[in-house]
């Protein structure tokens, strides 16, 4: 018996922080996941667009910083689940991008639009000598705004989606390996009863290592997953 019994938690109690560590671990995964998605989305839609003799000419984010985001999405993406707080960091950094990038391509595009102008800009004025329309495949020059895409914002949420799964997922990794009285973290190959640093009681009932529902002494099934346990 532990030196501190009074101050055990009973096996109900040890078995809902378990559960609650188990659903906030996959609420993070959801969560993470769906972050990722978007914001592979956003990499792919135009982050820039433009009118060519009144068709929509999109940009695409992949060809531009959005490869950036993919990239970092795709190494969030592969290790939330076992390295977290990598996920956290790759989501934060893509969304980063994202936002600071976006007038940066939009501007891009404007100077070509410029350049292009200009270059037809004589070819325009000899025609306006012969009474002729002017060629103006851009309906004139408007303000960077005029040339921003949806991709990036959407990109920037789906990463910030990202890093709030990869939190939510290491909390519950956390604390699924922690004390709830004393605070104590061992490792996750460890299966403790109880607290190595204050001998509250972590789990008296056997638990699943893969979904951590309470199991019945004899079990070699999960009856809530189906896993071995």
């Amino acid at each position: 018996m532990p030196r501190n019994a009074k101050t055990s938690t009973s096996p109900l109690s040890a078995v809902k922080r378990h559960r609650r560590a188990h659903w906030l671990r996959w609420c993070g995964y959801a969560f993470g996941f769906l972050g990722g998605g978007t914001a592979l989305l956003g990499a792919i839609l135009p982050w820039a667009q433009v009118a060519v003799f009144g068709l929509p000419l999109p940009l695409t984010g992949i060809l531009t910083y959005g490869a950036i985001c993919a990239a970092t999405t795709v190494i969030g993406l592969l290790t939330l689940r076992n390295f977290p707080l990598i996920a956290v960091l790759a989501g934060v950094l893509g969304a980063f991008c994202a936002l600071t990038t976006r007038n940066l391509v939009a501007r891009d595009l404007m100077g070509r639009v410029i350049s292009i102008e200009r270059a037809i800009a004589p070819v325009n004025s000899r025609l306006a000598q012969v009474a002729l329309e002017p060629i103006e495949p851009f309906e004139g020059i408007g303000p960077v705004s005029r040339y921003l895409g949806p991709g990036a914002l959407i990109a920037a949420v789906g990463g910030f989606g990202l890093a709030a799964g990869g939190g939510l997922a290491f909390a519950g990794m956390r604390m699924q390996r922690s004390c709830g009285v004393c605070g104590s973290v061992w490792s996750d190959s460890r299966r403790p009863n109880f607290c190595p640093n204050c001998g509250n009681e972590v789990a008296s009932t056997p638990l699943c290592r893969h979904c951590h529902a309470p199991l019945v002494k004899g079990d070699k099934f999960c009856v809530e997953c189906g896993n071995q346990s």
